[in-house]
């Protein structure tokens, strides 16, 4: 299920990325549908995860997987879980590439347009430190719009906990209410 999502998501995101660079002006509405479509994918893979295993505890007659114990132990021990944490934020790999590409653009290209002359410059000067300084200007540059995503994902995220300051466990408790509803616990 996860391979199916993560592949979803990578299509979804190449698809608003080849959207976004055909329509002038609107690549940066791409990038926010991405974000979009990334979060209804991430909610539904766990709802997948969650009805494939009751499914498969259903057909079984007996659960090969039993969700109650689980549930209750990712509760009390959330830091055991680190692997289905992985798994699940898996999926919202490709719209963060999407976003610092989108980001890497939007700051360093006009960036680099503005400066990349006056440092071209500084690099034909035989003054050490200038000539030292232009790279690391530019690679600064580049770097840091690279990780304005990371940012941005960071700051979304605690916006977020302003108005639902228990989101996780909002996700978890919209999990464990349809496992019950599916008859697994």
């Amino acid at each position: 299920m996860n391979a199916v999502t993560d592949y979803l998501s990578y299509v979804v995101t190449l698809w608003l990325v080849d959207r976004g660079r055909q329509t002038f002006g609107w690549a940066f509405a791409m990038g926010l549908a991405d974000v979009l479509a990334a979060a209804v994918i991430f909610v539904l893979l766990g709802a997948f995860l969650v009805a494939v295993v009751s499914g498969a505890n259903a057909l079984a007659g007996v659960d090969l997987f039993p969700l109650a114990p689980l549930f209750k132990d990712l509760h009390a021990n959330p830091g055991n879980y680190l692997w289905l944490y992985v798994m699940l934020f898996s999926t919202l790999a490709p719209t963060l590439a999407h976003l610092a590409v989108a980001v890497f653009s939007m700051v360093a290209l006009p960036f680099f347009a503005l400066v990349a002359v006056p440092l071209s410059q500084w690099i034909k000067v035989p003054d050490t430190v200038k000539t030292f300084g232009a790279p690391l200007v530019l690679g600064g540059a580049a770097t840091a719009s690279l990780a304005l995503p990371v940012l941005m994902a960071y700051c979304l995220y605690t916006v977020a906990r302003l108005f639902v300051p228990d989101l996780a466990l909002v996700y978890l408790g919209w999990l464990e209410s349809l496992a019950r509803t599916l008859g697994a616990g």
